[in-house]
């Protein structure tokens, strides 16, 4: 059975939201495969207003179908303040009980590797 893997992304600012979510999806489709993942669903952030809401659905998607990894373009896409976004990874790690990948990155980020964190985002 291949395991699942949901994507997360925000639109940044001056992207088209079409073309961005297709992008992205194609992005973490293509990391999906290559990690051996079947990519479930891609939840993107539009508006700032719905941060909440969509992260809500995102953790109890995982929840609900025990799904333990979760996979961004980059760390702009969960804040556009770096060590914040640092700190979501780590914590949304826990809360999964999983990891959560970074495109481009060696590995994934886990709760009890987050002192390897700044070296795997570089």
């Amino acid at each position: 059975m291949i395991p699942t893997i949901y994507g997360y992304a925000r639109l940044l600012p001056g992207a088209d939201a079409n073309a961005e979510l297709s992008r992205v999806r194609r992005k973490l489709n293509g990391f999906a495969g290559r990690r051996g993942f079947r990519l479930m669903d891609v939840m993107m952030l539009e508006r700032p207003g719905d941060r909440l809401e969509v992260w809500a659905e995102l953790l109890w998607s995982c929840r609900l179908f025990r799904v333990s990894d979760i996979v961004v373009p980059s760390l702009a896409h969960l804040h556009e303040d770096e060590p914040l976004a640092r700190f979501m990874c780590e914590d949304v790690a826990r809360w999964i009980s999983g990891r959560v990948w970074i495109v481009g990155t060696r590995g994934p980020v886990v709760a009890a590797r987050a002192e390897e964190l700044g070296v795997m985002a570089r």
